[in-house]
């Protein structure tokens, strides 16, 4: 890592404050960004969320966070690779003397990854390092709020009595409430600690595609069939979800990942360097379905009988039910 005030570090070498006046937040989905927002000024940062192209050249007491390409601009196949390498070499340009950049990347992201989103998030990653040596990734899987899949899927479940998940209910992954990701994202931001190049994140437990579409459903109050579909109908689904933010390859890129790139922490250091501490499960399911707390089952007095959280097998192993159980 550089010395000086990019890196937090006096001439001398003992570690002082870093002193972050200007956080710019740029790409990425809107919730994601006003999420990051929100939490920035909750720690009295002066943020912002900015188009690529209004970033200035970053100084000493400047911090960015790239949430990469817009879901809206994702382009289908490889071509991922290439766009948010360019994207993240052009921001990494004019971020070289920021105090740090933090980068929202996947879980398993590495250049040989078998998801095209993995191997994009690990392009954009190098450019970065290649430009601020105290870049740091923050890598996730799916984000359980008011977003992305999870908030597609959401939509799916309170309008149609049958969920179609394809090709991922019987992927494993672990989730990160959407809070708790900005929460992270300011404190990488601000730290006057120096960082590692990378760290996992989650909430220590994993579920599969299928259960997760059960466990939106008993959030949300509702009765729902879950049928599980093969690879070959994600297209079809994928249009079927699409929105403005969210085109359809951009969901099938999110759908490839969770089939293909077992989105679950491999390094787990974050817990050891960040005082943010992520939500179980239970409470993770709670933020997809857009509910602060889980909904109480009428007459038992809980509505997950089945869950301890935290638990490290999260619900993995458990039978899922194709009709929700009364």
């Amino acid at each position: 890592m550089a010395d000086g005030p990019a890196s937090g570090k006096s001439p001398d070498g003992p570690l002082v404050r870093r002193l972050v006046t200007r956080l710019w937040i740029a790409g990425g989905e809107r919730a994601v960004a006003e999420a990051v927002l929100a939490r920035a000024k909750e720690a009295a940062i002066d943020a912002g969320c900015v188009r690529d192209e209004e970033i200035p050249e970053l100084g000493s007491h400047d911090a960015l966070i790239d949430l990469g390409l817009a879901p809206a601009a994702v382009p289908a196949g490889n071509a991922l690779v290439e766009a948010e390498r360019a994207r993240a070499a052009s921001l990494g340009a004019r971020a070289a003397g920021a105090a740090r950049v933090v980068r929202r990347s996947m879980l398993g992201a590495r250049a040989d990854a078998p998801s095209a989103w993995q191997r994009a998030h690990a392009a954009a990653e190098s450019e970065h390092r290649l430009r601020v040596p105290d870049a740091v990734a923050l890598r996730t899987g799916i984000l359980f709020g008011s977003c992305g899949l999870a908030l597609a899927l959401r939509r799916v479940t309170e309008r149609f009595p049958i969920v179609a998940v394809p090709a991922i209910a019987g992927a494993r992954f672990e989730p990160l409430a959407l809070a708790d990701f900005a929460a992270y994202c300011v404190e990488a931001a601000g730290s006057p600690a120096p960082l590692t190049d990378y760290y996992d994140l989650g909430c220590g437990e994993m579920l599969t595609g299928a259960l997760f579409a059960q466990g939106l459903a008993e959030s949300l109050g509702v009765r729902r069939w879950v049928v599980p579909l093969p690879n070959v109908f994600v297209g079809l689904v994928a249009r079927s979800l699409s929105s403005t933010e969210w085109s359809a390859g951009a969901l099938q890129h999110a759908f490839e990942s969770v089939r293909v790139g077992r989105l679950l922490p491999r390094r787990l250091t974050a817990w050891d360097t960040f005082e943010t501490r992520p939500v179980d499960l239970r409470s993770a399911l709670a933020s997809a379905a857009g509910m602060n707390f889980p909904l109480r089952r009428p007459g038992d007095g809980k509505r997950f009988r089945s869950w301890r959280a935290p638990e490290k097998k999260g619900l993995l192993g458990k039978s899922v039910p194709r009709r929700p159980r009364r």
